[in-house]
């Protein structure tokens, strides 16, 4: 059971985060039609709390680094500010962790925060 954050962090940034994960992995989804689907893991422990969002995806030929760029995007008449946002949002945190790997078909956001 989640029933708090600490105070250190702003909640509103804690779920914009997921936001733009979740929108990222829906706006995906909504691609890869039949062959879609997001995963989620969440975990508490020893006063860390661990997030992982999976999603299918189409092209594993894209790197992390382009995706975290500002105005990077897949998708037409778009903006591009999702995995920028995120990385915006999580840096005045020096103890949230969050990482991304794209793998076998697969993209992965995963954040370890303590609680």
């Amino acid at each position: 059971m989640i029933d708090s954050l600490s105070n250190k962090y702003n909640a509103f940034d804690i779920i914009r985060i997921l936001g733009i994960t979740y929108d990222n992995a829906i706006e995906e989804s909504l691609e890869l039609g039949d062959e879609a689907r997001i995963d989620t893991m969440v975990y508490r422990e020893n006063g860390e709390l661990e997030i992982e969002i999976k999603n299918r995806c189409r092209n594993t030929d894209l790197t992390i680094q382009d995706m975290k760029k500002s105005g990077f995007t897949t998708k037409k008449n778009h903006d591009g500010l999702g995995l920028a946002n995120i990385e915006e949002l999580s840096q005045p945190y020096n103890d949230i962790f969050i990482n991304y790997q794209i793998k076998d078909g697969w993209f992965t956001f995963l954040m370890v925060m303590s609680i």
